[in-house]
């Protein structure tokens, strides 16, 4: 079947999604049909399975004509990949069709009238839905749609229902299973393995991390497997018994360099991949004083997080808009009352029964007073939340907000988790450093002159821009870029070649690694090389008009925001835009006679998407490969590197800068300063270390004497 183009447009979108991971082939045989629908419908649809590869490979939503949510229910509304697809869909005037599997696939609503309304809204725009049972053709304004109406409700209201049913059976499964002693999901304890048994509890596998096998009337359980890690479980609990408390057992174990039970995994944070330091925190002990699986219990049902059905005392249960969701209409999980809990004796006990219900007589007591207190995610407290990042010793963890004696502070997360073992006590006052903040940007405003200087200067730049190819004003990018890519295709090829020949296990599971890294650096260039085509795709017949009053636009909310104190409520969706992130170094100082500080010396500021001197997570950032570079500089290097470039061109400072640097925050800064072609400043604040300092409610901890007099402020061109 080959349907009509509109408007000449000559070509298709496909859209994936699958529930879970574990559907391995599920997205690849999506992809398969809508590839070979397509060639027989004659629509160009740019989309191949190396590119869906890739896409799964970075985690990415959109990728040449493939739209995907990997690993995201139907039930979620705002599934990242259908808001791109409905955006595309529906204002790029090239794309006729969308190729979807099932409807299912599309949405699995619980009010299938919704769902009915984001397809006609596709439908309205001129679009052909094409799945692999039906097809639903563009509707023009005016027409009579209650048959097609109906149709949509019914499809949709039946895949509604199957969700529901799917999570009834889910529910009354996994009861049966806990109650005959089997795993009902998640990674085992600390010391315990996955074992593959027959219904006679024969153990017919050990199964290692990652590794699945479905075979029927075989099921799986824990098993203790490490001796080792399960005496360290039990001195837990002994020293929990003995009246000890969460940070110090942390302590403890952390000086005595014990792995924490997912050292060396990798996991996404902020959307960031990672390697786990491997340092205990106080969230890992406490689970494990809870876990009943050291008594030889499992347990089931502690807690619900269902999006459609959940555990209630027959069975399964509706959701209750009270209990299960927040004032603001999120699910939110929730504490089961223990008359709901499927408990299954599945072993023999390792520690005392009667001794484990004393300590959790005993965690109950302790934290009553802090039971049932949620944490207040208010970004208008904290605007500055999840920007600050702490650089000193190549630390690279996000600073997280928290209340201390009455005082709002952001203090080093590696330093909250794990202790003093891992990091520094660094904090930094919360409302001294957004005043220095806001101050900065808003100076940085008011350097650059009046609203029609920089409207002439934008709309100069903006046809000057436009009027050249964007490769060539990204040439030298994509220079860069192959330059790049060409060096690791030849690395690669030199790693394939003696990965070839190389006999020794350790050193060839060396070479997989490495050659993994680099196809997937590979893999991060093409993207980025292909988003500079999409872009110079998407600029063609730009309006430099709208450029400059998009720019300006910004520019006026930055001034509004920046100079009114009753705009607070704004601050933290302004900094999101303007993609501000502030890198922070302390250092060790002796206070008085031997009272030792940690001290704020210097940070550097950037915006959009230029880079700290050290990567988040530090060293532990998967992505990140300047630890493992020869040549690659150190920070110290780079601050000093920049340094020196903030010296050309100096000049008396403005003041704005003057006020802020005599403030009553006592905050002291040597420089602020650009990198040319980067949006980025450095403040530098140094101080004798052999002088006393007060404390006060600052950025740095400082004395009125130690306040310098001058700044230099370097501002070039490039910013404009």
């Amino acid at each position: 079947m080959v349907f009509d183009l509109k408007h000449g447009a000559k070509r298709a979108l496909v859209y994936l999604r699958r529930s879970s991971k574990k559907q391995q082939s599920s997205l690849e045989s999506q992809l398969k049909w809508a590839i070979n629908k397509s060639a027989s419908d004659g629509i160009p649809l740019d989309a191949t399975l190396e590119d869906l590869a890739h896409m799964k490979s970075m985690g990415l939503n959109k990728y040449k004509a493939i739209r995907m949510d990997d690993g995201i229910s139907g039930f979620e509304e705002n599934r990242p990949g259908r808001v791109l697809l409905n955006q595309d869909a529906k204002t790029d005037k090239s794309i006729s069709h969308v190729y979807i599997y099932k409807r299912d696939r599309y949405s699995r609503p619980e009010d299938a009238f919704e769902a009915c309304l984001l397809e006609k809204k596709l439908l309205y725009a001129g679009l052909t839905l094409i799945f692999s049972d039906a097809v639903s053709l563009p509707i023009h304004k005016g027409e009579q749609t209650l048959l097609r109406d109906l149709e949509l409700m019914m499809a949709y209201s039946q895949n509604g229902e199957e969700l529901r049913k799917q999570s009834e059976r889910i529910i009354a499964a996994q009861r049966g299973l806990a109650s005959s002693g089997f795993r009902t999901g998640g990674n085992p304890p600390y010391g315990f393995i996955r074992a593959f048994v027959d219904l006679k509890g024969k153990v017919l596998e050990l199964l290692p991390r990652g590794k699945n096998v479905r075979q029927e009337g075989c099921h799986v359980v824990w098993m203790p497997d490490d001796p080792i890690k399960i005496g360290i479980w039990l001195q837990i609990l002994e020293w929990k018994k003995g009246g000890k408390g969460y940070k110090w057992i942390v302590r403890t174990l952390n000086e005595m360099k014990i792995p924490s039970p997912d050292a060396g995994r990798e996991r996404t944070d902020h959307g960031i991949k990672h390697r786990v330091s491997g340092k205990w925190n106080a969230s890992t002990v406490a689970d494990l004083c809870r876990n009943a699986t050291i008594i030889g219990l499992l347990e089931y049902g502690k807690r619900s997080e269902g999006m459609v059905r959940r555990l209630g005392p027959n069975g399964h249960r509706l959701l209750d808009q009270v209990i299960d969701y927040t004032n603001e209409g999120n699910l939110r999980v929730i504490k089961n009352d223990p008359s709901l809990w499927t408990v299954t004796k599945v072993s023999d006990p390792k520690f005392d029964q009667e001794e484990w219900k004393s300590i959790q007589q005993q965690i109950d007591e302790r934290g009553k007073n802090q039971r049932g207190i949620t944490r207040i995610k208010d970004p208008t407290r904290y605007p500055l939340a999840c920007r600050l990042v702490d650089m000193t010793k190549e630390c690279g963890s996000f600073m997280y907000a928290r209340t201390t004696h009455n005082r709002a502070v952001y203090t080093c997360g590696k330093y909250m988790m794990h202790g003093s073992t891992a990091c520094s006590s660094n904090q930094i006052d919360a409302e001294a450093m957004l005043r220095f903040v806001v101050t900065t940007i808003k100076q940085l405003i008011d350097m650059n002159g009046s609203g029609e200087k920089l409207r002439k200067k934008l709309m100069e730049r903006a046809q000057r821009s436009l009027s050249q190819p964007l490769t060539q004003r990204k040439g030298n990018a994509l220079e860069r870029l192959a330059s790049q890519r060409a060096t690791l295709v030849g690395d690669l090829s030199s790693v394939e070649y003696r990965m070839a020949r190389e006999k020794d296990d350790v050193i060839y599971e060396t070479l997989k690694n490495q050659f993994k890294a680099m196809k997937t650096e590979i893999a991060t260039i093409d993207s980025k090389i292909a988003s500079i085509e999409v872009e110079q795709t998407e600029n063609v017949g730009r309006d430099p008009e709208q450029l400059v009053e998009a720019a300006m636009e910004l520019l006026n909310d930055v001034a509004r925001i920046t100079s009114s104190s009753d705009a607070r409520s704004e601050l933290h969706a302004l900094l999101q835009r303007l993609g501000v992130r502030i890198g922070l170094r302390f250092v060790s100082q002796v206070k008085g006679k031997k009272r030792v500080i940690q001290r704020l010396t210097s940070g550097r500021i950037v915006f959009g998407d230029a880079p700290l001197p050290v990567p988040i997570f530090g060293k532990n950032n998967v992505d990140d490969r300047r630890s493992t570079t020869p040549t690659s500089a150190t920070s110290s290097e780079r601050e000093a590197t920049s340094s020196q470039q903030m010296k050309q061109g100096d000049s008396r400072p403005t003041k704005q800068t003057r006020s802020l640097l005599t403030s009553k925050d006592h905050t002291r800064t040597d420089r602020l300063g650009m990198v040319p072609n980067q949006v980025i400043i450095n403040c530098n604040l140094q101080t004798p270390a052999t002088e006393s300092q007060p404390e006060s409610i600052s950025v740095r901890k400082g004395n009125r004497g130690d306040r310098i007099r001058t700044c230099d402020v370097l501002v070039p061109n490039q910013v404009l």
